[in-house]
């Protein structure tokens, strides 16, 4: 049984996602970017995440361009091997799209035909009239703690926190 949290930092664990990855049915992932224009000359992936279903949850948090990770200086190199390891796989996430282009932008990896299922598409033809947020939809429907930008952008620059 895996953990149902793993941080990849390291080469063993950066393999062992992989090869949970390439055997997944379907996975969730998300990015967290430094901006929103994927293609400007300063753009990076600071954190992707991928969770799946082996036969457990679990997600693996890759810290990739951020002060304290290991993958600093190659996190573009990580992040292409971790793509291709969900060729085919597909995909599920929150405004889906948007990571897909910062993936094709950073990596050149195409993910865009893999997308099965946006939770942020779906909240919207649910409701055109309220926020599509992931945190505000969090809140409204699931009746989640509110998390603060502050206290995620802090737990980003801090592996394994």
């Amino acid at each position: 049984m895996t953990k149902p949290l793993q941080w990849a930092t390291t080469r063993n664990t950066v393999a062992a996602a992989i090869d949970a990855i390439r055997s997944a049915k379907v996975a969730s992932f998300d990015l967290e970017t430094t901006g929103l224009n994927a293609y400007a000359a300063d753009a990076a992936v600071s954190l992707a995440q991928f969770t799946i279903r082996d036969p457990d949850l679990t997600t693996f948090v890759v810290p990739l361009f951020h002060p304290d990770s290991p993958w600093r200086g190659t996190w573009r190199t990580v992040l292409t091997h971790l793509m291709l390891a969900l060729d085919g796989v597909p995909l599920i996430g929150h405004n889906v799209k948007f990571d897909a282009v910062g993936i094709h932008a950073t990596t050149g990896v195409d993910v865009s035909h893999q997308i099965a299922w946006d939770t942020m598409v779906a909240a919207r033809m649910l409701d055109e009239n309220s926020g599509a947020k992931l945190e505000d939809l969090c809140v409204r429907l699931l009746g989640a703690p509110s998390w603060g930008k502050t206290e995620i952008h802090a737990l980003m620059n801090r592996p394994g926190g």
